[in-house]
């Protein structure tokens, strides 16, 4: 145990300066909505079929003073009964944006995993944040 905490911290300060660099990457929170703004983040969400929710997201591990661009956002869908709809307007590091997760009708029950994607250039290298979401699909309401 004495010899794991010097190691620990060690790593946590390598992974603070491949973060200030832009080597160890960032991250897309994805959080509920509540009263119009960004509630707690959420990793799995259940819908029925034929429902919408939207969500809030935000980039981090990032800041605007690291990562001054803003970053272009793609939502991912493994299906085509699933739709992440995400802003056009790019967005800054740590601002949070708005995204629906619509299932069509006909989409069958199961589980899929969905994504987000924050994409910016930077001293002519791509910079990416990414995030995912479990989302269950229920069967449609009656």
């Amino acid at each position: 145990m004495a010899s794991l905490l010097p190691a620990l911290f060690v790593g946590a300060q390598d992974i603070a300066g491949l973060r200030r660099s832009g080597c160890a990457g960032g991250y897309v929170v994805l959080s509920g909505v509540n009263a119009g703004q960004p509630g707690e983040s959420i990793s799995a969400l259940s819908l029925p079929a034929g429902q919408s929710r939207t969500l809030s997201g935000r980039i981090g591990g990032f800041t605007v003073q690291s990562h001054p661009q803003p970053f272009t956002l793609q939502g991912a869908s493994p299906v085509t009964g699933i739709r992440v709809t995400v802003p056009a307007t790019p967005v800054r590091a740590g601002e949070a944006f708005a995204l629906k997760v619509e299932v069509a009708p006909n989409t069958p029950v199961n589980s899929y995993t969905v994504g987000v994607r924050a994409v910016t250039q930077q001293q002519g290298r791509a910079i990416e944040a990414s995030g995912t979401l479990e989302l269950n699909v229920r069967p449609a309401a009656p």
